[in-house]
């Protein structure tokens, strides 16, 4: 139990890292460094629809398992 919060803590969760349903959550700056582009680049991908994203109130993060299919399929074509 969390002294804290006073609830149980679920398993397999440290502190102070980003998780959801087990995959890890990157931020758009993650992104932007992993892909080595400008931030606004992930940002405009995101406003047109081509990278799932999870909302969390105003904040968009990026499954790092949606991340890596987008990747495995080519990403965004030159349409």
């Amino acid at each position: 139990m969390s002294p804290r919060t006073g609830f149980d803590r679920p398993t397999g969760f440290e502190a102070g890292e980003h998780t959801n349903g087990g995959g890890r959550l990157l931020t758009a700056d993650d992104l932007a460094a992993r892909w080595q582009v400008k931030a606004s680049h992930v940002y405009r991908l995101t406003r047109e629809g081509h990278l799932p994203t999870v909302r969390l109130g105003r904040y968009y993060r990026y499954r790092l398992a949606a991340v890596d299919r987008f990747e495995l399929d080519g990403g965004v074509g030159d349409d």
